[in-house]
């Protein structure tokens, strides 16, 4: 998973074994980290990295604090995990939930019908709650909703929804399992 703070812009990519996954992490988070190293030393490494996760191939950079490494993100805090887990045989797709405190992005697996229920069972929610009484909105057209100072609320594509009317604001994508 490559998690942004701009959540429209997150990944989820899939690999046929740990391994795979491993090599591509190191490949996309070694530059970073030599970045890190030559304009901070190792020493101030925690400022632009949360390590402590549980997870040995979990990283999050936040470009802040050095130009270079900031342009390298696009701008952009980044969290870079691989992780594992056995699906069953039906399970087809994800749905895959992108915070923009972007270590707290999920998947989670499903087959078709159950990933599409849960997919437009979270539309509708964040949907009633954008609409909500007293909540300010224009509705643009059934899929956009924009608050008075044409702020996005909520954007619905076809196959991602982007709701920004929270902190964080969060995307919510589906897509098949490649």
């Amino acid at each position: 998973m490559i998690a942004r703070h701009l959540t429209g812009d997150s990944e989820i990519l899939f690999f046929d074994s740990k391994e795979e996954a491993v090599i591509k992490f190191n490949v996309l988070t070694m530059p970073l980290l030599t970045i890190c190293r030559e304009n901070n030393g190792y020493d101030a490494l925690e400022t632009v990295i949360t390590d402590g996760y549980d997870n040995p191939f979990a990283v999050r950079f936040n470009g802040a604090d050095l130009p270079d490494l900031d342009a390298q993100l696009n701008y952009c805090n980044t969290f870079f995990s691989v992780g594992e887990c056995t699906v069953d045989d039906d399970f087809t797709h994800y749905v895959a939930e992108f915070s923009e405190w972007v270590d707290e992005s999920q998947v989670n697996f499903f087959n078709e019908e159950d990933a599409n229920t849960k997919y437009i069972a979270m539309i509708e929610y964040a949907t009633s709650e954008v609409t909500a009484d007293g909540f300010l909105h224009n509705r643009i057209n059934e899929n956009t909703i924009i608050d008075e100072d044409d702020v996005t609320l909520l954007q619905i594509s076809e196959n991602e929804v982007y709701f920004g009317y929270s902190d964080p604001n969060w995307t919510i994508r589906i897509n098949p399992i490649k």
